[in-house]
């Protein structure tokens, strides 16, 4: 996935940011924590690749001067549909060498084991 992302500055361990800003709604960083399940110092890191080569930009939060609304850059913007063509080959070569019907079972399992992996007792 690296391999077919790094023409477009993207790294996979950024795609759930990329993602959840793809609406255009921008979002706090403690929410892209919690989107792509990984502890605010890890989030802060990755936002801070991701403004450094020009894929997100902040905007302060008028409400609270220490928080900022996180959203795609223009650059970012204009690259969408490329990275999405990007992520749907690659996703669509991983299942090629399963059936029709492996492939669907897959990803009920995925689903479940996420599931379980999420959900607090």
């Amino acid at each position: 996935m690296d391999d077919a992302l790094r023409p477009f500055g993207l790294m996979s361990g950024q795609l759930p940011v990329f993602f959840a800003l793809a609406d255009g709604k921008p979002l706090a960083q403690r929410d892209l924590a919690q989107l792509a399940a990984v502890e605010q110092s890890t989030m802060a890191k990755t936002l801070a690749r991701m403004e450094r080569d020009g894929l997100i930009q902040r905007t302060p939060d008028p409400k609270d001067r220490r928080s900022a609304f996180i959203s795609l850059s223009p650059l970012a913007e204009e690259r969408l549909p490329d990275i999405a063509a990007a992520v749907a080959a690659i996703n669509a070569r991983s299942h090629a060498v399963l059936a029709g019907e492996d492939s669907a079972h897959l990803l009920e399992l995925l689903r479940r084991v996420i599931k379980g992996l999420t959900d607090t007792a």
